[in-house]
């Protein structure tokens, strides 16, 4: 819990929230969903997350004015790699289109303000991974600005190549199934980036909650079969806690 202790730390949620307003976006307007999704990874060495937030909220305000929309940003627990307490960092952003992100990017490294804020934050962190997704039109997308209070779940799965609409087929039948006990925020599968992969994002109140719906949904035959149908489909499976930073539109 290391992590969601320093994420409640009274001091940096101030200086995070300043941030909110501005990334608050109206969903009001009719407008399609975005098509492309961008998941930002970042590995944070021991003792440094609340350094890595403070120097990432001007660049997350920036990016946002100029143009781009985050939707959640996220932190793991502490966990043990080479023996030393490390935290990931996950930001997931939307683009109208490849175009408009790339229109972003050029924005970006104009802007002598973005540019200092990636110089401070680069030394604040360990690594850095993009990937870039497409969004399965079988599950609703849940992504406005809201608070749940509760923790999500990270799934990324490995498909053998060329299993995606195989997968997506068998899948898409049975999700109302797994809808009855639970809603993702959103079923997604790689563009660019790691490729062959899907990614589920879940929101639970807590984890007695995660086990109890999951425990539920077990018993659920179809839901079961369905699992069943897909394994051989998979090469490598993992998944995550997420607890949402002062940055999250998704609390």
């Amino acid at each position: 819990m290391l992590a969601y202790a320093c994420l409640r730390n009274k001091s940096l949620s101030k200086v995070a929230t300043r941030a909110l307003p501005l990334l608050s976006r109206n969903f009001s307007n009719g407008s399609k969903r975005p098509p492309v999704f961008e998941m930002r990874n970042y590995e944070v060495p021991p003792g440094k997350l609340g350094d890595v937030i403070s120097s990432a909220t001007t660049r997350v305000k920036l990016e946002v004015e100029m143009g781009s929309v985050l939707l959640g940003f996220w932190a793991t627990e502490g966990f043990l790699k080479d023996g030393l307490i490390t935290t990931e960092l996950f930001a997931l952003w939307e683009y109208e289109s490849f175009d408009h992100r790339d229109s972003q990017l050029a924005k970006r490294i104009k802007n002598d303000d973005w540019i200092a804020s990636v110089k401070i934050m680069q030394p604040l962190i360990k690594t850095k991974s993009i990937i870039l997704w497409n969004h399965f039109s079988f599950a609703p997308l849940l992504l406005e600005p809201r608070t749940t209070g509760g923790i999500f779940e990270w799934r990324n799965y490995r498909l053998l190549p060329g299993m995606i609409p195989a997968w997506q087929k068998r899948f898409s039948v049975t999700f109302p199934e797994r809808a009855k006990y639970s809603s993702p925020i959103g079923i997604w599968f790689s563009e660019i980036g790691g490729l062959n992969e899907i990614m589920h994002i879940w929101p639970y109140k807590s984890m007695e909650d995660r086990a109890s719906v999951r425990a539920e949904a077990s018993q659920d035959a179809e839901w079961s079969q369905c699992v069943a149908d897909t394994m051989p489909f998979m090469q490598k499976m993992q998944n995550k806690i997420l607890y949402p930073t002062p940055l999250s539109p998704i609390q």
